[in-house]
């Protein structure tokens, strides 16, 4: 089989199975999501907001930083959570309105929309580099095979557009969560309405990925049969 007879999803490469696949994704989820937000939450009582925000953002840092050392190769997905801490702590270190400390979650999704989008001038988008990283882990035999997809066309199409779809998704929710913010006088109302703006937004989008993602695949493969009867 060629690069471009090479399916959009095959089964995993006896180096990497699927349960060691969803293991990965499920351990760097929690030492880069979960673990800083549970830190910060039971820090935040104690210790200034800065503080607290510092500590949390060291085991992403720390986190990066063996893997760095083991594989030669940064968590994406870590990077971000990184970034989103820095964000705010500079956010908190800035201090000012009310509104921009309600909001600030919005300006890490807007910065991490916009870097999607910027990234779409990069020979690779961004989100190639998430797909590898949660489809391939640290298996270099399965990363190698899913990289070499990206001679296929309609491979890297649905990586662009992939990339094209969460960028505006994020950016646009940053968006309409600042307009809120600074048209709801009522804190409590504006709490109230954030989180199903958020989680609106971004469950729209996780629901669209797993839609577009098999229905990528069906294509694809009726695109390679009719390719082969030709």
């Amino acid at each position: 089989m060629t690069a471009e007879q090479t399916p959009l999803a095959s089964p995993q490469s006896p180096a990497i199975s699927r349960s060691q696949l969803i293991r990965t994704a499920l351990l760097s989820i929690f030492i880069n999501a979960v673990c800083p937000l549970v830190a910060y939450n039971l820090l935040t009582p104690a210790l200034p907001e800065v503080e607290a925000l510092t500590i949390a953002a060291c085991i992403p840092l720390v986190d990066n930083l063996y893997s760095l050392a083991k594989n030669r190769r940064l968590d994406v997905f870590g990077v971000f959570m990184l970034l989103g801490f820095l964000v705010s702590i500079g956010l908190v270190l800035l201090g000012g309105d009310k509104r921009f400390i309600l909001i600030k979650e919005s300006f890490l999704t807007g910065v991490l929309g916009l870097v999607m989008l910027g990234s779409l001038a990069l020979p690779r988008p961004i989100l190639f580099y998430f797909a590898a990283h949660f489809t391939a882990g640290n298996s270099p035999q399965a990363r190698a095979e899913f990289e070499n997809k990206w001679v296929i066309p309609y491979f890297r199409f649905v990586m662009y557009l992939m990339t094209i779809v969460w960028g505006l998704t994020l950016v646009i929710e940053a968006a309409v969560r600042s307009i809120l913010a600074f048209t709801i006088d009522s804190t409590e109302t504006f709490l109230a309405i954030s989180p199903i703006v958020q989680y609106g937004f971004l469950g729209a989008a996780i629901a669209w990925t797993v839609w577009y993602r098999k229905y990528s695949m069906r294509r694809f493969r009726r695109n390679q049969t009719l390719e082969q009867t030709a």
